[in-house]
């Protein structure tokens, strides 16, 4: 299961299942569709979106292939796992449209060719988080080692027997 607030999706429901041949269509006649038309973008315009759908492709990769691997242990799907695994292809297949179809425009191309070096590095992140290679940030903590603290907080479970040892810590909040 994914971390606090993750919702799970246990099984396989039957729409989940069709969701791989619906979008493997879906990419198909969009294709045909696409390449049926002339080009009309520009092949400067198209590197860096062949960069950037290969990148948010490969991101898409590892996403699904961790929500594989754990759905054997955990019995179901991560919904926010799946959502992601699916949204990155869907941005890959819109920036090769894009630039297949579109007149070159400037500012665009910039703000392609900015994203570049973002989308290779949030791709090779997310590839040693899939590796197990990176330790995930959420699993870190603040400051310092993970250990055992040396003193309990005040609103743990046992904090009624600090009251008893503090009378003044308890008696200030009676």
């Amino acid at each position: 299961r994914g971390g606090r607030g993750d919702r799970f999706i246990s099984g396989t429901p039957l729409c989940l299942a069709a969701l791989p041949i619906a979008f493997g269509g879906l990419l198909g006649w969009i294709a045909t569709e696409v390449t049926s038309n002339p080009f009309r973008g520009s092949v400067l315009e198209l590197l860096p979106n062949v960069v950037l759908a290969v990148c948010y492709t490969a991101v898409a990769w590892y996403l699904l292939a961790t929500q594989l691997r754990r759905r054997p242990v955990g019995g179901g799907w991560s919904v926010s796992g799946l959502s992601l695994g699916m949204i990155f292809p869907a941005c890959a297949v819109t920036h090769l449209v894009f630039s297949y179809t579109m007149a070159f425009d400037r500012a665009t191309f910039v703000v392609d060719l900015v994203g570049v070096p973002a989308a290779i590095y949030f791709m090779l992140v997310v590839r040693l988080l899939h590796r197990e290679a990176l330790v995930d940030w959420n699993r870190r903590p603040i400051v310092g080692r993970a250990s055992k603290p040396t003193r309990t907080s005040p609103w743990a479970a046992h904090v009624e027997k600090s009251e008893a040892a503090m009378p003044e810590f308890g008696d200030a909040r009676r």
